[in-house]
């Protein structure tokens, strides 16, 4: 459902462009798909699904060997594979002696155009969330709630004056009354936005951002989404037997102390 999904939104907002070449191929568009999931509002079970589309075109032979697309440290369930050209049934790009990450290494795969001009590849993976400061989807706690940090969006993959598209996917509703507890905290200025979180999606019941971009052609261009999400209050510890025991033979004995001081 997701890839059907995906190849669809790449359809509807492709845009045409001049072709760069990049190393015998050109990288014309890419959309990025993140949908952030959790099983509570204390956001166990977090997790971040990326689903990337990226369209290719050059003459028939042109290759890229050794590409390796930007993954994410602690990612799992890593798949990479050849799609159509967004909005046509175009094939033609192979993937041939593919290397898949692992939870820390670099994927890589030689590409190349067989019989046609345009082609395209999927990938995807999912990333749960670490503790505060130790991943891109951070699990903590700020100003006594329960919070989910996504720090992430993707890099690279398109040549000069390519389209990237960011959508992002955050499970339940955070608009209304409910919109102050999303926050935005960082985004490339150079990404116009065309959906802030301001629409809930009942269907999938997540609420929706978009925004796109045309790339710069550096490796490191890419939306650099931040947001954080409010949860639960942090629970207040009930306080132990012992403790309570404690503080009352303290109590006794400060009160005698007392009436033994106020005796003639």
């Amino acid at each position: 459902m997701r890839s059907r999904f995906l190849r669809g939104l790449a359809g509807l907002v492709l845009m045409a462009g001049l072709s760069v070449a990049q190393a015998g191929l050109s990288f014309d568009y890419r959309v990025s798909v993140v949908w952030v999931t959790f099983a509570d509002l204390s956001f166990s079970s977090a997790n971040a699904r990326y689903d990337v589309h990226v369209d290719v075109s050059g003459q028939d032979g042109d290759q890229f060997p050794g590409y390796k697309p930007s993954v994410r440290t602690g990612q799992v369930g890593f798949t990479w594979t050849p799609g159509t050209y967004s909005g046509t049934s175009d094939a033609f790009l192979t993937l041939a002696n593919q290397v898949d990450p692992g939870s820390t290494g670099a994927a890589s795969a030689d590409l190349a155009l067989n019989g046609g001009t345009r082609g395209a590849y999927d990938f995807g993976y999912d990333t749960p969330a670490a503790d505060l400061g130790s991943s891109f989807l951070q699990v903590g706690t700020a100003g006594g709630r329960q919070v989910l940090d996504f720090r992430g969006g993707g890099s690279g993959l398109l040549d000069a004056g390519k389209l990237f598209v960011l959508v992002v996917f955050a499970q339940g509703d955070w608009t209304g009354a409910n919109a102050s507890q999303l926050q935005v905290l960082g985004l490339n200025p150079a990404f116009n936005v065309t959906d802030n979180f301001s629409t809930y999606n009942a269907g999938l019941n997540a609420t929706v951002f978009a925004a796109s971009a045309f790339s710069d052609g550096s490796g490191a261009f890419g939306p650099d989404l931040q947001f954080r999400l409010l949860g639960n209050a942090v629970p207040v510890p009930e306080p132990q037997p012992a403790v309570l025991l404690g503080a009352g033979l303290l109590a006794v004995l400060v009160i005698s102390r007392r009436r033994a001081r106020a005796r003639p």
